[in-house]
């Protein structure tokens, strides 16, 4: 419970910045009453700020509530306001009236972060008070769910949806004010569905998305939803509607009032416990510009089961009831019961980094999974490449932890299998199989030839000269573009072999090694070690990482597959030009080296 300390009681640090702002700030009352609430370190203190001018000139006091804890400076100052009244406006936490603090002043770590904290919600009353929050040209803000996203939690209801300006443009800005049935997608999991089609008033499909359906390697399982598409959710400064009074309003204002009754009339012939809404609205990248996007919520209804009528069976002469479920009609003071959403969009989930299209739309093969095949296929997927074949015959050990990409709940399963799973992961739309088989396959296993070989690119990592030499030899006569990656003896360097569409991996290869015998003294001041660079007898046969004893680092191998694969979407972008190319990174000690990965070598080879 929460309980009342003194001033002089306080903790050295939150006394100091108490001090530091009756000093910096006179005009400021700092009430000597203090509360630590529920034994936590943190202290609330009641500030009252000098008054600001609203819009109509006159003066608005302000009361604010001061919450900071026994680490201050390097913890965030938390601003509740208490006066005066102001709910659901931007940068505001519509739970609690908490205000949302600059990032810049979040992250100071100065002794007068206090005083910034201070100016900063006085601010932003002031802004508030005159209608400027949210400016032309500001970043969009979405409207705060926060808390109904509470009131629902026990349902555990999550929707997932794409929405970008071409579907904004081509289908939903012409139905705002209007409603449907949309159908709803269960992903493998638990609870999260996806929105893969909706149709209007008079049954028309308006669109349809099968994409959802790469991720469900289960049964397919649908449920059905009412729809409306408003010009805008927001309802009151800058929040949802809260109550079930409020939500009919914004509908009505809309000319989506029939929503409520579309989703009674669906739910009498359901058997479905939880009755949705779907609300979506456009949305603008700033404010004042033009809308880019799409935004949806849906809203859970409760239901109950009820006896419709009784029918007489073929096979029973007694009565039987036949139920049916209703909608449990909400108070107009009850809270709505908003679930959580997402925007899965290619834009929203490439927003931070994202290959060029060549590399992108390629179709990829990745023969072995080990460290540096799990390493390249997680930095392809993150990078938006969506189409992968996973081949390696051998299952997850403990020993291979230490250097690889899955974690050991998987262990003693197919890392092919097992590493295509984990790409699905990153979005829906990741589509990975994979082959459990081992090179080289022999002609009853043409079939799995085929399948390889259907890819657009085909990156061998075993670190067996015996695959790579049958790959090159089928990649050259089915004119595939062909990349070997393989690590020295004690995982230092990495080397990257690109075929050419005039010559093979296994020819590029061999020609590289031939150089490198001549120009040796060049590549050593080039920083390519032969010595180092040669393979040494070692406790294990090949690199790959199923030993305990391998030397490799996971630290390097990431660092140097990641550098790798920039030349890799280089090479790409630049078309399949006729000679192959060598490129070869060390790995270095950043303790020594301002980079840890250095390129030695990079040549081409006709």
């Amino acid at each position: 419970m929460p309980k009342s300390v003194q001033l002089e009681d306080l903790p050295a640090n939150v006394r100091a910045a108490l001090d530091l702002l009756k000093v910096r700030r006179p005009n400021a009352v700092v009430s000597r009453d203090v509360t630590q609430r529920d034994d936590d370190g943190i202290f609330q203190i009641d500030v009252i700020l000098p008054p600001v001018i609203d819009e109509n000139g006159h003066p608005n006091e302000i009361e604010i509530t001061l919450s900071i804890d026994d680490q201050y400076p390097y913890s965030e100052v938390e601003i509740n306001l208490k006066k005066p009244k102001i709910c659901g406006e931007k940068h505001q936490r519509l739970e609690d009236g908490k205000l949302c603090l600059r990032s810049d002043i979040r992250q100071c770590l100065a002794e007068d972060k206090i005083l910034k904290s201070v100016d900063n919600a006085r601010q932003w009353v002031e802004d508030a008070l005159n209608g400027r929050l949210g400016a032309d040209g500001d970043h969009y803000e979405i409207p705060d769910f926060e808390h109904g996203r509470k009131t629902v939690a026990q349902t555990g209801f999550r929707l997932m949806y794409r929405a970008d300006k071409r579907r904004l443009d081509e289908i939903w800005s012409h139905y705002i004010g209007e409603c449907g049935v949309a159908e709803l997608l269960k992903l493998d999991a638990d609870n999260v569905f996806a929105f893969v089609s909706a149709t209007n008033a008079t049954g028309a499909t308006i669109f349809k998305d099968d994409d959802w359906k790469l991720h469900c390697r289960n049964e397919y399982k649908t449920k059905r939803a009412i729809w409306c598409f408003v010009d805008d959710i927001v309802y009151e400064n800058h929040r949802p509607p809260v109550t079930w009074k409020e939500l009919w309003e914004l509908l009505e204002s809309s000319g989506c009032g029939g929503a409520y009754e579309m989703v009674r009339k669906e739910w009498a012939r359901s058997d479905d416990e939880l009755a949705y809404l779907l609300i979506g609205c456009p949305i603008p990248d700033v404010y004042g510009g033009e809308n880019v996007s799409c935004f949806w919520r849906a809203v859970a209804f409760e239901t109950f089961q009820a006896c419709k009528r009784h029918i007489r069976t073929k096979s029973c002469k007694k009565l039987k009831p036949l139920r049916s479920w209703r909608i449990s009609e909400p108070e107009a003071g009850e809270g709505v019961k908003w679930c959580p959403s997402e925007n899965l969009s290619y834009i929203d989930l490439t927003s931070r980094w994202v290959f060029s299209q060549p590399l992108e739309n390629s179709s990829v093969a990745i023969v072995g999974c080990g460290a540096v095949g799990s390493s390249l296929a997680d930095k392809l997927a993150r990078g938006g490449v969506s189409d992968f074949l996973m081949i390696d015959p051998e299952r997850l050990a403990y020993g291979n932890l230490s250097r690889h990409l899955l974690s050991g709940n998987v262990v003693g399963a197919g890392k092919a299998e097992e590493l295509g799973r984990w790409l699905e992961m990153y979005t829906p739309f990741k589509m990975a199989n994979w082959l459990n088989v081992r090179l080289p396959l022999c002609d009853a296993q043409r079939p799995f030839t085929e399948r390889i070989l259907g890819q657009d690119l085909v990156l061998e990592c075993t670190g067996d000269d015996v695959s790579s030499a049958w790959l090159s030899r089928l990649t050259r006569e089915k004119s595939k573009r062909m990349v070997r990656l393989f690590l020295n003896s004690d995982a230092t360097y990495l080397t990257g072999v690109f075929s050419g569409r005039n010559v093979s991996c296994r020819r590029v290869e061999l020609a590289f090694c031939s150089d490198l015998g001549r120009r040796s003294v060049e590549a050593e001041r080039q920083g390519l070690v032969i010595e180092d660079y040669k393979e040494r007898p070692v406790s294990v046969r090949t690199p790959g990482c199923w030993s305990a004893t391998y030397p490799g680092s996971w630290i390097d191998i990431e660092a140097m597959v990641g550098c790798l694969v920039k030349k890799l979407e280089a090479e790409v972008n630049e078309g399949w030009k006729c000679d192959g190319r060598v490129v070869v990174f060390k790995s270095l000690n950043p303790a020594l080296v301002g980079s840890a990965v250095q390129c030695v070598w990079d040549e081409r080879y006709r």
